[in-house]
């Protein structure tokens, strides 16, 4: 049986749709180990991965000798951006695709058509065999039969809440890392930070005036993952009306609202499949971001007053439809509007000729560090690990990323999937000595 890895990042983002993924991919027969992305990144010699799938093949050093380390263990590599979707130009995608770490690919599953050419423009023309169109199974459950995977969630959420527009902020400016903001702020984006230091205090001043304006909703703000919530906490701390979360994935979180502002996000693209109205707020013309495509499924607004009157029309319940010219420009960058990308990911990997057991080569050596960790996690166990690490990292301000992952979490999603879609007999065991990593596969 051959073993393929897939490593999560930003556990909110990215949990449900890799679950569901490694559903499918159990299903074909796989055996599959998803978790936690450090604890993956230290654990090939014990995962032993036939295929690994990166998270992007950004030019980035650990990224590289990572990839280069699997690549002469024999492993083979698919390549899953978790950020392949719309971006303004071949310049910002040729950013995602680094040719060193390209050549080392045998499997590059591009979001659309613009994925694609980005990736063989920055390589010779024979690497074109390894790309697939594949879209992203993150996108797949936004699709109508799938979509209920978010209703027990929704439906907390609203008994909690109540009646609320959500309001995505995606705002580099404000990351939560303080290293990252220097890091963020180079020749290349310098007009793109200053534009977005401005337009935050513009949306600020909108969630503001929202706020008193005699809405019939209450507002949620929700910062995009990588952003700093506190500077939201603080400012809004006086209003009674407007809350301030991150919890959870954002899709169950867009179910529940009336309507959904944004910041040149693609949580557009998602409140837009979902059937939510969704409004871009372009102050002056200006959008935080340079990519198009969360405003062409959009409603577009400049004026704050133009939109707060909109904003005092919509109902519960109110419905959004992306006609045809929206579902075609979004297709160029996210083809998986009507199709299941799991299926092409999974046909893919099916038809490789080379698609036998590597054997793993294990030149991989862990860290000291990853040898005590290891240690650590055979002498204390997972449950003290679950009442007293678990809650250390998910109060660090770091923690926001990825806090812990138990085996009833992932057995609680797979569950919420609506009947036959997903196996019967897929059996979740953890992986006992690597934090936060679980095996799934199929029974029988």
């Amino acid at each position: 049986m051959r073993k393929i890895v897939i490593p999560i990042e930003i556990k909110a983002r990215e949990l449900v749709a890799k679950v569901w993924l490694a559903a499918n991919l159990a299903d074909r027969g796989y055996q599959i180990a998803l978790g936690n992305s450090n604890s993956v990144y230290n654990s090939f010699d014990i995962l032993k991965p036939d295929i690994y799938f990166s998270l992007s093949a950004v030019n980035h050093k650990r990224r590289h000798n990572r990839i280069s380390t699997l690549d002469r263990c024999g492993t083979q590599i698919a390549v899953l951006d978790t950020e392949g979707s719309a971006f303004p130009g071949f310049e910002r995608y040729r950013q995602r695709v680094d040719p060193a770490i390209l050549s080392m690919v045998d499997y590059y599953f591009a979001w659309g058509q613009k994925a694609k050419e980005a990736a063989i423009r920055r390589t010779d023309s024979g690497f074109s065999k390894n790309v697939t169109v594949s879209g992203n199974p993150r996108f797949d459950l936004l699709q109508p039969e799938l979509r209920d995977v978010y209703h027990d969630e929704a439906n907390s959420i609203a008994s909690k809440y109540g009646d609320y527009i959500l309001f995505n902020t995606n705002f580099g400016v404000n990351y939560a890392e303080g290293d990252a903001l220097a890091d963020y702020i180079n020749e290349s984006n310098r007009d793109l930070y200053q534009k977005q230091t401005r337009l935050i205090g513009e949306f600020i001043s909108l969630i503001v005036a929202m706020s008193k304006s005699s809405l019939s909703q209450d507002i949620v703000v929700r910062p995009h993952p990588s952003e700093d919530l506190r500077l939201y906490e603080q400012l809004f701390l006086p209003f009674e009306n407007i809350s301030v979360v991150r919890d959870g994935d954002v899709r169950p979180w867009i179910v529940a609202s009336d309507a959904v502002i944004h910041s040149s996000c693609t949580t557009a693209v998602a409140s837009a499949l979902l059937n939510k109205p969704v409004f871009a707020y372009t102050p002056h013309g200006l959008s935080p971001h340079e990519s198009p495509i969360p405003n062409v499924v959009s409603e577009k607004y400049e004026d704050p007053d133009a939109l707060i009157e909109r904003l005092h029309s919509v109902e519960s319940g109110e419905r959004y439809e992306i006609d045809a010219d929206q579902k075609n420009k979004l297709k160029h960058h996210i083809a998986n509007i009507d199709f299941y990308s799991v299926d092409r990911i999974a046909n893919t990997l099916d038809i490789d000729e080379n698609a036998t057991a590597s054997g793993f080569d294990s030149e991989f050596e862990p860290t000291t560090k990853t040898k005590l960790r290891r240690r650590a996690l055979q002498t204390v166990g997972q449950g003290f690990l679950e009442k007293y690490y678990y809650k250390w990292r998910r109060d660090d301000e770091n923690g926001y990323k990825f806090d812990s992952l138990t085996l009833t979490e992932i057995r609680t999603i797979l569950d919420r999937f609506p009947d036959g879609m997903v196996p019967d007999n897929i059996e979740v065991k953890s992986e006992k000595r690597v934090l936060d990593v679980f095996w799934l596969q199929t029974s029988g």
